[in-house]
């Protein structure tokens, strides 16, 4: 991608340039010719950073962005064990960092970090870095720049395009095991909305997508949950920076409305994945939620212990630390397995598999993990950094799995919450092809991992938003006034995914293709025996370029005819929504070879 800098008020902006300015260099950290190299350490945190006065910025939005090339990188298990680029404030406050997962190795690729001093922070000065934490390698870096605008950029496909693309696909029609639809499952909740579960267009919406399974009561929210009041609550003590958010909410009596939930749920025969609370809730309130949610008919299969308690802002009342999650988690696991035998229960993982996870790791009381692989786009500029990362969504999943196997071995794992998460709500990086195809390319890693792995279940986080702006990690969008239905990009896609797969029959055959880099392949399909007899391939296309399937039928060449329903985009980044009755899909009939298009996701039915 190359990089055109704005001029635009440029030069009231301190120039950080590698030739002109004194650099603080640590330890394998040299610059020779305007390129800054640093040795990569498996233990240490190598980093250079300069310092400068924060007056030239003001309150404006600002974009740090730096050329980067990587070689020879291993990332360490924990998100941030990577190379990154990062801006705070005053030696170390306010600090936001980018770190930097997805780039191929050996070429150079612009990476860019948005940062805006708040009206309520006022620093002395504002400190730019450039670094390697905890991983092995070696990262070079080079015209790192401070622009009032985001770059402008041409697009260059972020991977060397294979000579001959193609993917083959042998099905063999012998070979083939029920779909689990607990994969297709979605996280959700309505905190603070004037519109929730019992809303004729929030319940016909899900009706609509027809999803196999909720989590109730969410996430974050869990934690602040009254089963009893169906409202919130605040734990005694908390000093977490939700502070504020619960206490409005509290303020507002703002409900649940799980009984209109639990009525969505029966009626459209909807599993359940609940959230218990940890916080407040003794033994013997849990035993009585257990008894009450089954009472209200819904099915579910494990329970969760809390959500992501290791974070502080989501630790109060009982659990101040790991030691008491796990002393009442063991209790709690105890109580309900002893009301009714068939109950599992799941723990938090935070994804790193280091202290937190590693203590865990060494408990044997639950049944299975809880881990929420998110994406993180950490920008609102679809860079060389953004769109890499998007296209690598398989191969790092299938990392994170096996990290995880590493330590927990094949004790169940639910993926609560997976998906794509960024910095805003009005984030082009967030909703473009890229970030559509990136949900395909996860989910084929997910399938692939419940079947040859330990994953259980999988939902993807959020479905639906209820904003007049619609929210751009949401699937879905109902205006709260209007009342009017969007799908986003992602939205299609996750349509298609439940459309294709939920209640077939999977074929365990795996597509061949050639592969971006190590272990990531260009173009990925799966097929399915669907309730209605036909078989259905779905395939995603991440390269650019058309791609020729060669689909075989248990040894034999298909030249029957076929449907290609594909979804793309003519422009590939960009911020978009379409109606939520409106069909994007681009159908065509044909007999024999079958194209799937550049950066596309396809869905063919054989005749």
């Amino acid at each position: 991608m190359a990089l055109s800098a704005v001029p635009c008020m440029a030069d009231t902006l301190p120039d950080i340039g590698l030739s002109t300015q004194s650099w603080n260099l640590c330890t394998g950290a040299t610059i020779e010719n305007g390129i800054l190299t640093i040795d990569g350490h498996a233990d240490a945190y190598r980093r250079v950073n300069i310092e400068v006065p924060a007056t030239a910025f003001g309150h404006t939005k600002f974009y740090f962005t730096v050329e980067v090339r990587l070689k020879n990188i291993v990332p360490g298990t924990a998100i941030y064990s990577r190379p990154k680029i990062k801006v705070y404030q005053d030696g170390s406050k306010a600090y936001l960092a980018r770190n930097i997962i997805g780039l191929p190795e050996n070429r150079w690729s612009l990476v860019t970090l948005e940062y805006e001093i708040t009206s309520q922070q006022n620093p002395q000065t504002l400190t730019f870095e450039l670094g390697i934490q905890q991983c092995e390698g070696q990262v070079e870096f080079k015209n790192p720049m401070v622009l009032p605008q985001a770059p402008v950029s041409t697009f260059e496909y972020p991977f060397d395009r294979p000579d001959n693309p193609n993917c083959s696909l042998d099905i063999n029609t012998s070979k083939l095991t029920p779909m689990n639809n607990h994969l297709l499952g979605a996280n959700q909740q309505f905190a603070g909305s004037p519109i929730k579960y019992g809303d004729s267009s929030i319940d016909d919406l899900i009706r609509s997508i027809d999803l196999p399974q909720l989590r109730f009561p969410g996430g974050t929210v869990s934690n602040f949950y009254d089963w009893q009041t169906d409202g919130f609550f605040m734990p005694d003590p908390y000093t977490g920076r939700l502070k504020t958010w619960i206490g409005n909410l509290i303020d507002k009596d703002d409900k649940f409305e799980f009984q209109a939930y639990a009525n969505l749920c029966q009626t459209n025969q909807i599993a359940s994945q609940l959230v218990f609370n940890v916080l407040k809730d003794t033994v013997e309130e849990s035993v009585s939620r257990l008894q009450n949610r089954q009472q209200a008919g819904l099915t579910f299969e494990y329970i969760e212990l809390g959500n992501e308690n290791y974070s502080s802002a989501q630790q109060g009342g009982r659990i101040e630390d790991q030691a008491a999650y796990i002393s009442f988690t063991q209790q709690l696991n105890d109580a309900l397995k002893a009301a009714d035998p068939s109950i599992k229960t799941a723990v938090m993982s935070d994804g790193n598999m280091m202290d937190w996870d590693q203590e865990l790791a060494g408990c044997n009381y639950y049944d299975a993990v809880v881990m929420h692989p998110y994406l993180r786009v950490d920008t609102t500029v679809c860079d060389d950094e953004t769109i890499s990362l998007l296209l690598s969504a398989y191969k790092i999943f299938n990392e994170d799995v096996q990290h995880y196997t590493d330590l927990f071995g094949n004790r169940d794992l639910l993926l609560s919450e997976w998906g794509i998460i960024g910095m805003r709500s009005d984030n082009e990086a967030m909703n473009n092809i890229y970030t559509a195809l990136s949900v395909a390319d996860k989910f084929l890693a997910i399938l692939k991992q419940s079947q040859e792995g330990p994953v259980r279940q999988a939902l993807i986080h959020i479905l639906i938003s209820t904003k007049e702006t619609p929210e751009a990690q949401s699937l879905f969008n109902c205006n709260r006034v209007t009342g009017e239905r969007f799908q986003s990009r992602r939205g299609v896609v996750y349509r298609n995914i439940i459309h294709t797969f939920k209640d077939s029959q999977v074929y365990l055959a795996q597509s061949t293709s050639p592969q971006l880099t190590t272990d990531l392949p260009a173009t990925i399909a799966r097929a399915v025996k669907r309730s209605d007899g036909k078989k259905v391939v779905f395939a995603v296309n991440k390269l650019d370029v058309a791609c020729p399937l060669e689909l075989k039928i248990d040894g034999v060449v298909h030249t029957g005819t076929y449907t290609l329903k594909t979804y793309t985009e003519p422009q590939l980044t960009g911020y978009g929504w379409y109606p939520f009755d409106q069909d994007v899909m681009a159908v065509q009939q044909g007999t024999g070879g079958i194209q799937l298009p550049p950066l596309s996701i396809s869905v063919i039915e054989l005749d």
